[in-house]
């Protein structure tokens, strides 16, 4: 968790190389599309997805309200290989 006493640690920590983005991309469409992702990478699991983005419940389905994938077909609204980006931008590349 990063807080004021370990921001510069964690920054210079982070592994970059494992998802990149288009330069320009907003800050919204990256959270959105890291959230989903992750939810996809965690078996379509909230419970499993919110711990391991370090968010509530709560909040991640919120956030996946704003998105339109909060039902029960969230597997068919995100699944596949495409992620819904409504931006138009280039999918970002996630490795493991």
């Amino acid at each position: 968790m990063m807080t004021p006493d370990n921001t510069n640690d964690a920054a210079l920590n982070f592994d970059t190389s494992s998802v990149t983005f288009p330069p320009g991309t907003k800050l919204r469409e990256i959270e959105r599309i890291v959230i989903l992702e992750t939810l996809r990478q965690k078996n379509f699991n909230r419970t499993h997805t919110a711990r391991a983005l370090g968010i509530g419940i709560r909040t991640l389905q919120r956030k996946l309200k704003r998105y339109g994938a909060s039902d029960w077909g969230l597997k068919s609204k995100i699944g596949g290989d495409e992620l819904g980006n409504e931006a138009g931008l280039d999918t970002p590349s996630f490795t493991n």
